[in-house]
């Protein structure tokens, strides 16, 4: 039986913590995987090479990420657990 998935209040230890972000690894590496299959099956349905470069798709895709970073901002300003701030690098 898979044991339940612990919110992060919810990790008493270290162990608890790495186990969670271990099960995320995991699951971000399945998703990239799923994501690369259909890439590669766009490349093979794609007939025109210049295709690749879709000046309008970039931007959607570039205003996706804008769009994302903003909605997490509160991410850079927030204390970590040692007092500093976090530092995305975006």
């Amino acid at each position: 039986m898979t044991e339940r998935m612990k919110t992060p209040a919810e990790c008493e230890t270290k162990q608890d913590v790495r186990s969670e972000i271990d099960r995320l690894d995991q699951e971000l590496i399945n998703l990239f995987a799923e994501r690369h299959g259909y890439v590669i099956r766009m490349a093979a349905i794609k007939s025109d090479p210049h295709e690749a470069y879709d000046k309008a798709r970039i931007e959607t895709v570039i205003e996706k990420v804008r769009a994302a970073r903003w909605r997490n901002s509160w991410m850079r300003i927030k204390p970590n657990c040692f007092g500093a701030p976090l530092s995305t690098g975006m």
